[in-house]
């Protein structure tokens, strides 16, 4: 039996310690002294973005003219443009399976020792060298090359949806922006002739305070009105600053570039368009289920790329070879040879290869049938929204009309002693939020027209830079016109007027002073008259 033994080392005697050798700390090494960071430059448009003198230029905007300018030069566009190239350049490396092969190889070797018959010449000196010429020319593949190639154009087919895809959503968001800062301007107009209908309140009331006619309460409730017009209307002008910078942003000009956008007509909708035509249309012509759609079948053409894997080749060879005479072997030789290789078994790489192109196929039809439902939904939630937005336009007009005629009735009231200020603060605060909800209704009604344009990928508002290849084929195809929900009716309402160039007029109230006929002799906590 073999047992375990722990050997255990000797302690040191001290005499024979040696002594402890001193240490040396190794200096670590600075990384930004061994690799110095590069500076990294910053991108070709930032220049542009930071220019203060292009800042004060005045930018004299349309929403069409928008559009144009966002899509001329939006990097996006030009990444999918150039991923559309790169497709092309896979097209051509596909072909590149029928065009011949020429390989060039040189060697050298020493045999030591020499090899030779007994008592005769040398078979093989010490010192040998060889070159070699190869050209092979495929005959046959039995459809590698086919699949392949239809493969590849059926990819770069997906990218170009892609692009029109693209090309949509920036025409919906350039529309988007547009529509937001013309209804924070709208907002900040309204907000300003709110603050100068209240301060035109506060003064008169500080005037009927110093002639004994009116209450101090009159006065304090009239300045606590205006200091809250005054905080609307710095809120309004902060959310306009913000509108306009996003839409600046889109077209690459510094964010507070001063900005004056044009208005907006509005159509009513159409009652007689029939929304099953439009459903079919949209669905034909929408660029992501197309997307989609091409996606299939290029899953599909993969299904007979794997399938070729096992499929034999018919090949031309011929090579020609270069080397010192040695034995039996002639200096030069050439060779041409008709190979024909028969895959016998792969050990199952083809058969997988093929079931996941298979379930490819699955995964992308299902995600059609998906997106067709959802692009369905989309166009009648759209269609119903366009007419319900309508009707909201109807109704908040007739409120701004009420709330004229309640100011009207409440000033008439309070000139004759009927009724306190508070009956006309309150009808000057419901105007405002009338004339709020009007220009609010009018915005949501024309992002609805586009919301309807983006879900039936109608015709392009304007010129689009787009590849010839797509540009040919959509004139072929012809797109959706992207207006038949909208008579061609005119009317008289419009979203944003436009930028305001002088301060608002003072709101024409019957019975009520205006700024210039009162004497300003008021203390500075009394006067929220911004600066």
């Amino acid at each position: 039996m073999l047992g375990l033994t722990t050997l255990t080392p000797m302690a040191a005697q001290p005499e024979e310690a040696e002594p402890e050798k001193p240490v040396e700390k190794r200096a670590v090494a600075n990384p930004e002294e061994l690799a110095p960071p590069s500076p990294v430059s910053l991108s070709e448009s930032l220049p542009s973005v930071t220019d203060p003198q292009r800042a004060q230029e005045l930018l004299h905007l349309d929403l069409r003219t928008a559009m144009g300018l966002v899509l001329e030069d939006t990097p996006s566009l030009k990444k999918i443009t150039s991923r559309i190239r790169q497709a092309e350049y896979r097209v051509q490396e596909a072909f590149t399976a029928a065009y011949p092969t020429l390989d060039f190889s040189a060697q050298y070797s020493r045999v030591q020792p020499p090899i030779s018959l007994p008592g005769g010449p040398i078979i093989s000196p010490a010192d040998n060298y060889q070159f070699t010429l190869t050209l092979r020319q495929a005959i046959f593949d039995f459809g590698r090359m086919k699949w392949n190639v239809l493969a590849s154009k059926l990819s770069k087919r997906v990218i170009q949806e892609e692009y029109r895809a693209e090309l949509n959503r920036l025409v919906m968001l350039v529309a988007q922006r547009y529509i937001e800062a013309l209804l924070a301007q709208e907002q900040v107009s309204i907000a300003q002739d709110d603050l100068e209908a209240q301060l035109a309140n506060l003064r008169t009331s500080q005037l009927l305070f110093k002639q004994g006619v009116a209450a101090r309460f009159d006065v304090l409730r009239n300045s606590a009105a205006a200091s809250q017009a005054q905080q609307i209307l710095i809120e309004a002008e902060t959310a306009e600053s913000i509108a306009k910078a996003r839409l600046l942003s889109l077209l690459n000009e510094p964010l507070d570039r001063r900005l004056q956008l044009d208005a907006l007509p509005i159509r009513p909708p159409n009652a007689e368009m029939h929304l099953s035509d439009s459903k079919l249309k949209a669905l034909e012509a929408r660029p992501d289920l197309r997307s989609i759609r091409w996606a299939v079948e290029q899953a599909k053409a993969q299904i007979e790329v794997a399938e070729t894997g096992n499929n034999p080749r018919l090949d031309l060879t011929n090579t020609t070879v270069n080397r010192n005479a040695t034995g039996f072997s002639p200096e030069t030789q050439n060779t041409t040879a008709v190979v024909l290789s028969i895959p016998l078994y792969d050990g199952g790489l083809t058969h997988w290869q093929k079931e996941q192109a298979v379930e490819s196929v699955h995964q992308l039809t299902h995600d059609l049938e998906q997106a067709e439902r959802d692009a369905v939904l989309q166009i009648d939630e759209v269609f119903h929204q366009l007419s319900d937005r309508w009707r909201a336009i109807a109704v908040a007009e007739d409120n701004v009309t009420q709330a004229e005629e309640a100011l009207r009735v409440a000033v008439l009231r309070y000139e004759n002693g009927i009724s306190t200020n508070v009956e006309l603060l309150e009808s000057q605060a419901a105007r405002a939020r009338a004339r709020f909800e009007l220009a609010r209704a009018r915005g949501n009604y024309l992002l609805s027209r586009w919301s309807w344009w983006q879900a039936t990928a109608g015709e392009y508002p304007t010129e689009v830079p787009m590849p010839e290849e797509i540009r040919e084929r959509l004139d072929a195809e012809g797109l959706p016109d992207g207006d038949d929900a909208f008579s061609g009716e005119e009317t008289n309402q419009k979203l944003g007027p436009l930028l305001p160039d002088r301060e608002a007029p003072v709101l024409p109230i019957r019975g009520l002073p205006t700024r210039e006929s009162v004497d300003g002799d008021l203390s500075p906590a009394d006067n929220p008259e911004p600066k």
